[in-house]
């Protein structure tokens, strides 16, 4: 019972942030878009954005929807799964640089007391210098985390890149003294990761012709991500050696373990059954 009252007391304090802070972008918003002089724009701005808070609202919903929305689709274009990788994104931007703005704010509020209680300070004295200073301080530091949200999901998230680390092991036998590990994690394919940049991370690692290879954390983020899709090209993974040519799931997606059984799921994938191999061969076999 406790730990029920306490994941409602949490996912009550998550709801009330994510409504403090979408309350902070849409006045802002609201009133700026105020400022227009000419009617129409205003009317057709405050429309837009009215539009764009509701199909925010629908995309956060959307798992008590029945997940209606994420199977929206024109044509070849998945607008369901699109609204939802916009939404994570803005979340998460937003949540951000409403930090960032108010954090200016309170440095504003502390330089400006300061200001007061410095000798001679005129009693309710103003600056318009450092207001304007301020004023652009807190933009700057709002737009940077979109700005940093933009660049991480259209390049940033694709820039993969190969860390080598020495792993020095006491009393390591010889023989696996310089034994090579290729380790892919937490693919999670889905909206931020498709199919061929899974195929081009398992190519990268190939190359390095490991003598072992572990894929390790989740293979989807959620409910409809292509499973099978992600293990079909996990299965790519090589190993240089027989002996040593074993790849390792050491977790699976938590839906997964409850939706299938265990045994039967290692069976479909084809891989999770240990396989006796002969020594010229590089056929994966998946440790589970």
């Amino acid at each position: 019972m406790t730990l029920i009252l306490s994941r409602v007391f949490f996912f009550a304090l998550f709801l009330l942030a994510v409504y403090a802070v979408q309350r902070f972008w849409f006045v802002r918003a609201w009133s700026w878009i105020g400022s227009f002089s000419n009617a129409n724009w205003r009317l057709g701005l405050h429309a837009g954005l009215i539009a764009l808070a509701a199909a925010l609202l629908a995309t956060l919903l959307d798992p008590l929807l029945g997940r209606g929305i994420s199977r929206l689709s024109f044509g070849n274009f998945d607008l369901g799964k699109t609204l939802a990788t916009v939404a994570r994104l803005w979340l998460v931007a937003s949540f951000f640089g409403f930090l960032a703005v108010e954090s200016v704010g309170a440095i504003e509020w502390v330089t400006n007391a300061a200001a007061r209680l410095r000798p001679g300070a005129v009693a309710g004295g103003f600056s318009p210098s450092r207001r304007t200073f301020f004023q652009y301080a807190a933009v700057l530091a709002g737009g940077f985390p979109f700005l940093a949200a933009t660049y991480g999901f259209a390049a940033g998230r694709l820039r993969y890149t190969i860390e080598r680390v020495d792993v020095p092991v006491a009393n390591l036998p010889p023989e696996l003294d310089g034994l090579r590990i290729a380790q892919l994690s937490d693919i999670h394919i889905g909206d931020y990761m498709p199919p061929h940049e899974i195929a081009r991370a398992v190519a990268m690692a190939n190359d390095l012709q490991p003598d072992i290879s572990f894929v390790t954390g989740d293979f989807v983020s959620s409910e409809g991500d292509p499973l099978d899709a992600c293990i079909t090209e996990l299965s790519r993974l090589r190993a240089r050696s027989a002996s040593g040519g074993a790849m390792a799931i050491t977790k699976f997606m938590r839906e997964w373990k409850t939706t299938r059984n265990d045994s039967s799921a290692k069976r479909e994938c084809g891989c999770c059954a240990p396989r006796a191999r002969s020594s010229s061969t590089t056929e994966p076999a998946l440790i589970c």
